[in-house]
């Protein structure tokens, strides 16, 4: 999948306050539909000329923000955007050599460097991360993304936050600032140990989104691998790759008369303070901080009176009798219908689910998987492992190695069908097996034919 066309953010701003044809073209905000990647991305203004980054090199942010002009190439305006523009997209548009003149025009005028419009990240705790929530305290300069859809960005909504503020051990709020302390974009940054940090769902342009991502990597920090809400897909700052995990925080103080909404963390034990990404064990105080209005819910939990407390609906199975249980704790029948997993010990002294084993006469349950390695004794009437069987070729059936002669020619005979041996031309009557003895050995069942 091509990459999204991504604009420095003061040329953003720059272009919506122009009436051009092209202008409206490069912040249209489905630019995929007009404009391509293949020649370049990250395209800002550098004077009278644009610059970008060719296809290949890594895009890099200095740390106060500002684009490194590592690998970035200059290039006139209007034949960078005929670069851009998908085949097409010129006729189609009506656009002229008239419309590139004056976009031209207009970008040498401006005489902007915007790779070098500071913004500045700051990892801010408490009562401070009431300030930067606010949509009035947004930048006025910078396009800011999904912020403008945060539903906690209200005034009405910093009560909600309380939780954030009075727990600055186990959580922070990095922001982008720009030149006037202004909001630019945010992402919650949590605590979990000494050793693990997580940078939650950013909310930023798309630019500035990528821009938190290289931060959190340089700071050692996982961070979400989509910006959205109930995904947990974190990013290794190491590796690059994308795992589902799931993690606890414990709150220091966390009962609040509201509460936000939370993207990610959005499941809290009212009783300890416990606050997870993912129920993994029942509990009778389990909210779920979904709520956009300040209070908790119980979205995604249901009751279950076999384990008597509240578990994920999306990890639970309904058993006719018993109601929800943890769907790992059920099995499911050739009709649909769900069972509870009952408990066995087997023979070797572990625990199994019973329908997941079988009962063998005279040894009792092995697992199901296990079952080709026994076979049935019938003069013994009771199951064996193979390994303590010998298969008698001639009768096909199997007997127990303790039970076993040896014939001459090597086959195999079971001890109660000897007849006799021959020593010394006398016939004596064998007392049992004696596999040991160098005399010849005949078999009853032998001698009879």
């Amino acid at each position: 999948m091509e990459e999204k066309l991504i604009l420095a953010q003061s040329l953003k701003q720059w272009l919506a306050g122009k009436d051009s044809a092209i202008c409206k073209i490069l912040c249209h905000e489905n630019i995929e539909a007009f404009c391509t990647t293949k020649f370049g991305n990250y395209i800002a203004r550098r004077k009278d000329l644009l610059s970008f980054l060719p296809p290949g090199k890594p895009h890099e942010v200095n740390d106060d923000g500002t684009w490194k002009k590592e690998h970035r190439q200059e290039i006139k305006p209007a034949r960078l955007v005929q670069k851009l523009l998908l085949p097409g997209v010129i006729s189609n548009m009506g656009l002229t050599s008239k419309d590139f003149e004056e976009f031209a025009n207009a970008v040498k005028a401006s005489q902007v460097d915007d790779e070098d419009f500071e913004l500045a990240f700051r990892l801010v705790q408490g009562h401070d991360i009431y300030h930067y929530y606010l949509a009035r305290n947004y930048s006025h300069v910078h396009d800011t993304g999904t912020m403008d859809e945060s539903c906690m960005k209200h005034s009405s909504c910093t009560a909600f936050l309380q939780v954030y503020a009075e727990n600055p051990g186990q959580v922070s709020l990095l922001v982008l600032l720009d030149k006037e302390n202004r909001t630019v974009g945010r992402a919650l940054v949590w605590h979990i140990d000494p050793g693990t940090v997580i940078m939650d769902r950013i909310y930023a342009s798309d630019s500035n989104t990528q821009m938190f991502r290289d931060y959190a990597a340089k700071q050692g920090w996982l961070y979400k691998a989509r910006q959205c809400a109930r995904e947990d897909e974190f990013t290794s700052p190491f590796t690059q790759l994308s795992t589902e995990q799931y993690f606890e925080v414990s709150l220091g103080i966390w009962q609040f008369e509201y509460y936000p909404y939370l993207d990610t963390f959005r499941y809290l034990d009212l009783d300890t303070g416990l606050l997870t990404n993912y129920v993994s064990r029942a509990r009778k105080s389990w909210v779920s901080l979904y709520s956009t209005e300040g209070n908790t819910t119980k979205d995604d939990l249901v009751w279950s009176n076999h384990h008597d407390g509240y578990i994920l609906t999306a990890g639970a199975a309904w058993v006719t009798g018993i109601g929800y249980v943890w769907i790992n704790q059920a099995y499911q029948d050739n009709a649909g219908r769900w069972h509870l997993k009952e408990k066995i010990m087997l023979v070797d002294g572990t625990e199994h689910f019973k329908h997941e084993c079988t009962e063998l006469k005279g040894l009792g349950w092995i697992r199901s998987i296990d079952r080709p390695g026994y076979r049935y004794v019938k003069d013994r009437r009771r199951y064996y492992p193979l390994d303590e069987l010998i298969l008698v070729r001639s009768s096909r059936t199997y007997i127990h190695r303790d039970d076993a002669v040896s014939l001459p020619g090597g086959s195999i005979c079971h001890k109660k069908n000897v007849a006799f041996i021959i020593a010394q031309g006398a016939f004596i009557p064998v007392p049992g097996n004696n596999t040991s003895s160098p005399l010849t050995v005949l078999c009853r069942q032998c001698t009879a034919a």
